[in-house]
């Protein structure tokens, strides 16, 4: 398993304490990244796509890193 290390500026904490607490709950898998990178590369997508190709295929772990009521908000947004 690879270690991810996220850095922010320390000064995130105090203006944006919510997106810290993201980061600090944020976990995907090496399985997960490649797929999303391989369906990017078969589809010739952008970041924005992939990204939202992510969060359709990997509802079950992103959800984890929020709030429940962002992640309805999240889920509604790409819909």
């Amino acid at each position: 398993m690879a270690t991810t290390i996220i850095q922010a500026n320390a000064g995130l904490q105090d203006t944006a304490p919510e997106v810290v607490e993201l980061l600090s709950n944020f976990e995907t898998t090496s399985a997960q990244n490649n797929k999303v990178l391989a369906y990017m590369r078969e589809y010739k997508m952008d970041a924005a796509e992939a990204a939202l190709y992510f969060l359709k295929e990997y509802e079950s772990s992103w959800t984890k890193w929020m709030p429940a009521d962002v992640a309805e908000k999240v889920k509604a947004a790409t819909n």
